[in-house]
C-alpha cells in the first residue's frame, strides 16, 4: 500500500499542475473576449469611427470564431491538444500586441479575426487534455474549476483593462494583457511540458525506438533526479539575478531542445540518459524563477 501512495503522488501532483495550467488558459481567453468592450469608447474616439463600425471588429472576431470552430476541433484531433492550446495563447497575445500597436483601423480589425481564431483552440484542446489526464473521479469537479476560471477571467478584465488605460492608455493596456500572457504562457508550458515528459518518456521511447524498458527508466530517473538538482541551483541563481525572465526563457529552450531531439533522434543508451537529464536540469532550473 505505501508503495501504491508513492507512485500515486507523483501521478495527483502531474494531474493537477495540468488542471492549472489549463485553467489558466481558460481565463485568458475569457479575458480577450472581454478586452474591447471596457475600452470601446476610448479605442472608438482614437480611431475616429462610429461605434457601429468599432463594432465591426467584434462580429469578425465571432464570425471568425464560429465558422472555424469545428474544423480547428478536428484539426486538433489530428494534431494533438497540447500544441494547439500553446499556439492559441501565443497566436492570441500577438493579436493584441499587434492591434494595440499599428495605427490603422483596418489591421485592428484584422487582429480581431485572427483573435478569433486563437480563440477557436481553447475549449477543444482545454476539454480533451482534461479528459485524457483527469481521474473519472475528478472530472466534474475539475469541469467546474474550468468553468470558474473563464468566469474570473471576464470578472477581472473591466477593472484591470480600465486600471491600465488610465495609467499608460489603451493601446498600453492592449500590450500590457499580451505581456501578461507571457507569464501564464510560462506556467502552462512548465507543467504540460514536464508532466508529459514525466508521464510518457519510457512509452515513448519504447514505441519509438524498442527502447528496452530498463533503459528507459533509467533515463527517466536521470531526467527526475536532475531536475530535483536544478532546482536547488535555479533557487540559488534566482536570488543572484533580476533576470528571471531570461533564465526561464533559456532553460524552456533547452528543454525544448532535448526533447525534440529525442522524439527525432536515437541518441544510443549513454547519450539518451545524459540528453534526459540535461533536459530534467533545465527544467528544474526554471522552475524558481517563475515565482
Amino acid at each position: 500500500m505505501a508503495q501504491a501512495a508513492e507512485l500515486l503522488t507523483p501521478a495527483r501532483a502531474s494531474e493537477t499542475k495540468l488542471i492549472a495550467g489549463v485553467c489558466f488558459a481558460h481565463l485568458v481567453s475569457h479575458y480577450y473576449i472581454l478586452i474591447l468592450a471596457p475600452l470601446f469608447a476610448f479605442i472608438r474616439a482614437d480611431f475616429g469611427v462610429s461605434y457601429t463600425e468599432l463594432s465591426l471588429a467584434l462580429t469578425t472576431f465571432n464570425l471568425v470564431s464560429a465558422v472555424l470552430q469545428t474544423p480547428v476541433g478536428f484539426f486538433i484531433d489530428r494534431t494533438g491538444a497540447r500544441i494547439n492550446l500553446i499556439g492559441g495563447l501565443l497566436l492570441g497575445s500577438a493579436a493584441i500586441a499587434i492591434a494595440g500597436t499599428v495605427h490603422s483601423f483596418w489591421v485592428f480589425i484584422a487582429m480581431f479575426a485572427v483573435l478569433g481564431l486563437a480563440n477557436t483552440v481553447y475549449h477543444p484542446s482545454d476539454y480533451t487534455l482534461l479528459s485524457e489526464r483527469v481521474s473519472p473521479r475528478r472530472m466534474t469537479q475539475v469541469f467546474s474549476f474550468h468553468t470558474c476560471s473563464g468566469m474570473i477571467g471576464s470578472a477581472i478584465a473591466p477593472v484591470t483593462l480600465l486600471f491600465m488605460q488610465s495609467a499608460v492608455g489603451w493601446r498600453g493596456a492592449f500590450h500590457c494583457s499580451a505581456l501578461l500572457l507571457l507569464n501564464l504562457l510560462f506556467f502552462v508550458v512548465l507543467s504540460m511540458v514536464g508532466g508529459g515528459l514525466n508521464q510518457y518518456l519510457v512509452v515513448g521511447l519504447g514505441a519509438l525506438y524498442g527502447t528496452p524498458p530498463a533503459l528507459a527508466n533509467t533515463a527517466l530517473t536521470g531526467l527526475l533526479t536532475m531536475s530535483a538538482i536544478g532546482v536547488l541551483l535555479g533557487g540559488a541563481l534566482a536570488s543572484r539575478t533580476i533576470r528571471h525572465n531570461l533564465v526561464a526563457c533559456a532553460g524552456l529552450v533547452v528543454t525544448g531542445s532535448a526533447s525534440t531531439f529525442i522524439a527525432f533522434v536515437d541518441p544510443g543508451a549513454l547519450l539518451l540518459v545524459l540528453i534526459a537529464s540535461l533536459s530534467g536540469f533545465a527544467s528544474g532550473m526554471t522552475m524558481p524563477s517563475r515565482v
